[in-house]
């Protein structure tokens, strides 16, 4: 993928800008941007806290250091879950951006939740919400939660509702929030326009099952702390407790009623809360400190005035509490620093990790003629459980290709190679996605010579490997020529050189109309992924299935540059003219008709005998419909109708396949922006083009050619010439971002004009 596109960019964007800005190197820019994030936390949580607290500093400090075990102990640390916001999540895991959104989202928080008449305080408002959803995606939702909860605190807390201060905080509230989303429109509209090419699902199971006991007493405390601040309650505290309760409500219940389509992981708005729930935590700790120094004061009085001395002054005694809350916070440091366990991967930081790897990454900077697959070995073997990341990323930052990626919903292609690497490796890391492959028992214990045939098609050329089943297994493979044997891990090469990243199909492919789903789905849901996955099991490449984007039968557009059509979903605007072109194509070539109750397939099984080369494929009925939980082998599909319809499919593809015109062979260089197809000589018959690159509606064709998804979507064209593919903005995009732009400005003028009118008095007075 050319840039991030469903991930919000805010801290791409700062890496960059350090980076280009030439201050750092890129590496450097990198961690800086990370750590003092992540250094910063406990200055979010003190700055939200003195916010709420209406400026008690002894309350600010206290959350600020009830939050430090969160980080640090991984004892702390949700059941074998990267939570977001820790230190091992941070900067082992890769989850590099929720805490710069926590920062940004407490420090617009703090600024909405209290009320003021201050005219910069809209513009602010706006531009810090509109931050945080560009930086972190749960904790822009966090915000929107929060923002619900401070109007309805306000209405409930506020008596004079016809106040001046009441109404001009009412509106600050109100507009902010859609200044906020018209600021963001230039990242939002794209990535809703493309939403349906975001892979993922929702986390299944209860959040209960990854809660460490410990967590159970953290919940206890801002209980109690929660009641000792309603007794002395603050502006801030109500939308806060209704904020912190929606938050926990949601996150309870989303497993049972988050919709398919939503990447809802309620994991990670859990470690947001556990954050948030330091500042009650610290509320109770102040009270505390506060209770134990006024004892102390009392002992103080007490024994002066039994020796008859002169009480202490007012002065005398604000110094003694704040003396005794300094030495109190102290020692409360000093015990959490005490008791914070090392964590659990403490040893990833050390020489010894890169170590490990650094042989791999030397090796791969000298072989760059094939793609790389890299076992997940995950806690199978004595080293860090980070180095299957680490390679991962490391080998893509340093221009080798990887079939692996750590954060695979950018790409549909992770469904098939998420379960080709999981295939091949001791461990199966499926995550995030909804793909029959990894629940496909079958599949999984093909031989590997299958998978490796697989891996060769996608385009690897190298197998990463670290444990010692997978290691013998490709030492006695004989599609194996070469193994590499650096330290802990062994790189095993094929003996046969992968095909080109672009070329020329031998065969036309068959075109699938059908519906589009990369969320989570059913097992006997169809769909073009379900038949590509199909195909992709069958390991059968010579016709592959492609998908158009236009569902319409009557305005498919390229139909006679296939070899054959499978029509599973029937979507149209005029029937008689979709069923004369079917008719016509179905003299020649195969079409193959899934049985349906739509009226036009019912004209055309009542008119068989005028198609030709048609075949009708009925589907079953009683089939139960049952999610895919992709959590690893745990069915048979062998025997499910539609494995048999797919050898059904490929008996008529494989009987009536139509050879590709020549010329079989051509050129071409893949860009991050463009890519460029070169034919040898002009044809008469546009041909095929396979790009082996991820599909993604922002490649287009620049002489407005389609471009379409194929098995395992990767790219398919058509060209009888030269052809060129550039990765753009579409004019929805353009115009969000025009509508962003323009609204910024306006929001920069307002905060100007207090001090262009400051500035225009000085003017008048010095004229004067």
């Amino acid at each position: 993928m050319p840039v991030p596109n469903f991930y919000p960019p805010l801290f791409y964007w700062c890496v960059s800008l350090l980076h280009h800005l030439h201050l750092f190197s890129f590496a450097s820019s990198f961690k800086l941007v990370l750590a003092t994030s992540v250094l910063l936390l406990p200055v979010a949580i003190w700055t939200l806290a003195w916010a709420l607290g209406d400026g008690d500093r002894t309350f600010a400090t206290a959350a600020a250091l009830a939050c430090i075990p969160l980080l640090l102990d991984y004892r702390f640390r949700l059941v074998l879950f990267p939570s977001g916001l820790d230190y091992v999540s941070n900067f082992q895991v890769g989850l590099y951006t929720q805490p710069l959104g926590f920062i940004l989202f407490a420090a617009w928080f703090a600024l909405y939740v209290r009320p003021s008449t201050k005219r910069w305080r809209l513009p602010v408002a706006s531009i810090l919400l509109a931050l945080t959803i560009l930086a972190n995606f749960f904790n822009a939702v966090t915000a929107a939660v929060f923002i619900v909860a401070t109007i309805i605190g306000n209405l409930l807390l506020t008596k004079s509702k016809l106040s001046r201060a009441f109404r001009q905080t009412m509106r600050t509230q109100l507009i902010s929030p859609f200044l906020a989303a018209g600021l963001v429109l230039f990242w939002v509209v794209p990535m809703i326009s493309e939403y349906r090419y975001f892979v993922t699902r929702p986390l299944s199971g209860s959040v209960f099952d990854y809660v460490p006991p410990v967590m159970w007493i953290w919940y206890g405390l801002p209980i109690v702390g929660f009641l000792l601040w309603l007794l002395r309650p603050t502006v801030g505290l109500l939308p806060y407790m209704i904020g912190c309760l929606t938050l926990e409500v949601a996150i309870i219940l989303s497993p049972r009623f988050a919709p398919g389509w939503f990447p809802f992981q309620p994991l990670r708005f859990l470690a947001t809360l556990n954050l948030l729930l330091a500042i009650p935590i610290g509320y109770l700790v102040a009270a505390i400190i506060r209770a134990l120094a006024g004892i102390c004061l009392k002992v103080v009085e007490w024994s002066k005035s039994w020796r008859h001395s002169s009480p202490l002054p007012a002065r005398t005694k604000t110094v003694f509490k704040s003396a005794a809350s300094i030495t109190l916070l102290l020692s409360l440091s000093l015990v959490i620093f005490l008791i914070v366990e090392t964590p659990y991967f403490s040893g990833s930081f050390s020489a010894g990790a890169n170590e490990r790897i650094d042989p791999v990454l030397n090796f791969a900077r000298t072989h760059q003629d094939g793609r790389y697959l890299v076992e997940y070995s995950m806690y199978t073997y004595s080293g860090s459980a980070s180095d299957v990341r680490a390679l991962s990323s490391y080998l893509g930052a340093q221009g080798n290709e990887v079939v692996n990626v750590v954060f695979r919903e950018a790409s549909p292609n992770s469904i098939f190679f998420n379960a080709l690497t999981g295939a091949i490796s001791s461990f199966a890391d499926t995550f995030g996605i909804s793909s029959m492959l990894v629940e496909d028992i079958d599949f999984n214990q093909q031989p590997l010579a299958r998978h490796l045939a697989r891996a060769k098609f996608t385009g690897v050329k190298y197998i990463v490997a670290a444990s010692p089943r997978v290691k013998k297994s490709l030492s006695e493979e004989p599609l194996v020529s070469t193994k590499y044997d650096l330290g802990t891990w062994s790189v095993f090469e094929l003996r046969e050189d992968p095909p080109p990243q672009i070329q020329v199909l031998p065969y036309k492919p068959a075109l699938v109309m059908s519906t589009l789903s990369l969320k989570q789905r059913t097992r006997n849901h169809y769909d073009f992924v379900r038949f590509a996955e199909e195909q992709f099991v069958d390991g059968w490449f010579d016709v592959l299935l492609a998908w158009s984007a236009e569902p319409k039968l009557d305005r498919i557009r390229e139909l006679d540059q296939f070899g054959a059509l499978i029509l599973e979903h029937y979507e149209y605007d005029n029937e008689d003219a979709a069923f004369e072109k079917l008719r016509s194509f179905a003299q020649t070539r195969p079409l193959i008709l899934f049985a349906s109750n739509d009226k036009l397939f019912a004209r055309i099984r009542n008119s068989l005998a005028a198609f030709t080369h048609a075949t009708i494929i009925e589907r079953p009925t009683n089939e139960p419909d049952e999610w895919l939980t992709s959590e690893g082998p745990s069915y048979h599909y062998n025997d499910s109708a539609m494995r048999k319809q797919w050898q059904q499919i490929r008996g008529l593809l494989e009987n009536q396949k139509i050879p590709t015109a020549s010329p079989q062979h051509l050129t071409g260089e893949i860009k991050s922006q463009a890519i460029t197809v070169d034919l040898p000589e002009h044809s008469s018959e546009r041909v095929p083009v396979l790009i082996r690159v991820s599909y993604h509606p922002n490649w287009r064709r620049s002489d407005g050619a389609p471009v379409y998804p194929v098995t395992p979507f990767f790219m398919l064209t058509f060209a009888n010439d030269n052809a060129g593919l550039r990765y753009g903005r579409t004019w929805s995009d353009w115009t969000a971002l025009c509508g962003s732009a323009l609204l910024f400005g306006y929001l920069c003028l307002l905060l100007a004009r207090p001090t262009l009118s400051e500035l225009k008095s000085l003017i008048n007075h010095g004229g004067r």
